[in-house]
């Protein structure tokens, strides 16, 4: 398994409400990419490998929300290309105005709010949620877990 796909999943997972977890080149690249539905299926094969009756007595719950591409016809990927620019625009702004390193980004929309944190100066962590998601515990995993991250990508 992938070593991104475990954080990204945990941020899936702790989040209400989340709809995608990525980690990003700031060249528009997905280093990984987890998706509400991904972890859902992940959660099924992992009951029920642990199961002894091979997870039929294993109650999971339903999905929390429905996907990113069916709720508003986009992939997540696309959606985190295209906000990936942002982080960039505002490094430079940041830069240009001494006003030291970028820390986060938070694009509230009125059909979801998309988190974004600077792993280091080449890679961002994202996470998209709906508007009811818990946004402080998405803001403090991203906070925790960036510098987990960091060293991996080298």
């Amino acid at each position: 398994m992938n070593v991104f796909r475990e954080y990204l999943e945990l941020l899936i997972s702790s989040v209400p409400h989340a709809l995608s977890a990525c980690i990003m080149s700031a060249d528009g690249i997905a280093v990984d990419i987890v998706n509400h539905e991904d972890s859902i299926a992940a959660t099924l094969s992992n009951l029920r490998a642990s199961s002894p009756a091979g997870g039929a007595s294993q109650r999971v719950p339903p999905p929390r929300s429905r996907s990113i591409v069916e709720r508003f016809g986009v992939e997540a990927t696309q959606l985190f290309v295209e906000y990936g620019t942002l982080v960039e625009q505002f490094r430079s702004t940041a830069q240009m105005f001494a006003a030291g390193e970028l820390e986060e980004i938070a694009a509230r929309t009125e059909l979801y709010t998309c988190l974004m944190r600077p792993i280091n100066h080449e890679f961002f962590l994202a996470l998209v949620l709906l508007p009811e998601g818990c946004l402080g515990r998405g803001r403090f995993l991203l906070r925790v877990l960036a510098p987990q991250i960091e060293p991996k990508l080298s």
